[in-house]
């Protein structure tokens, strides 16, 4: 019974997190769709391109383009990105 209730804590402990992020703003009248060189700024501690954050083991959720200024009116891609925890191997296999 010990057993169970541990994988159960393991299973219910185990998850995955979401990062939203964004490519460098630009104006309207210069604004290109994202290519294989488009780096996405997730935060303090995570940027790269669409295939850095994959290979890095992120999934793409979503890209939309947003407006991130009216004055001067600029738009960039956010992208929504997200990565299972590793589940601990529990030795009750």
């Amino acid at each position: 019974m010990r057993a169970s209730s541990l994988l159960l804590l393991l299973g219910l402990t185990g998850g995955a997190h979401a990062e939203i992020c964004r490519s460098p703003a630009m104006d309207l009248g210069a604004a290109t769709p994202p290519n294989q060189n488009t780096v996405f700024d997730c935060g303090p501690n995570l940027s790269g391109t669409i295939n850095a954050l994959a290979q890095a083991g992120y999934e793409i959720v979503s890209l939309t383009p947003i407006v991130v200024s009216t004055s001067p009116y600029q738009t960039a891609d956010q992208l929504l990105i997200q990565k299972a925890d590793a589940i601990l191997a529990t030795g009750f296999e």
